[in-house]
């Protein structure tokens, strides 16, 4: 797709879903959106397995455990993980720049930069 598009004399105007990972920046891999999605992930992952042990270890069933997953619930603990997941990103701020590289962006810019000066 990146060769079809350096190559191409008319760019086209939408890209079929399964390419974005290729050619935007936020959806590559090791991008800012999937550490922020997958940071979200661990911590819901962590939370509800937190749940279940307290409920098991209090004496509870398995049969009869219950997560309460209603977004009042939900909310004010989504909120703590957004944060986290927002000061994990600023420690990791090469990740822009490596998805910038992955898409080719970084070099395209490298590259128009040496034509230019």
């Amino acid at each position: 797709m990146q060769v079809f598009i350096a190559t191409s004399a008319k760019y086209p105007d939408s890209f079929c879903a399964s390419c974005t990972g290729e050619l935007q920046p936020l959806d590559a891999k090791a991008s800012p959106n999937v550490a922020f999605k997958s940071c979200m992930k661990d911590s819901f992952t962590d939370w509800y397995s937190d749940m279940v042990t307290q409920q098991l270890e209090a004496g509870k069933p398995l049969d009869k455990v219950t997560i309460d997953l209603r977004s009042s619930h939900i909310k004010p603990v989504h909120a703590k993980w957004m944060v986290k997941a927002y000061q994990h990103l600023q420690s990791q701020r090469n990740i822009l720049l490596a998805a910038w590289e992955t898409t080719g962006i970084a070099q395209t810019v490298t590259d128009v930069a040496n034509k230019l000066f």
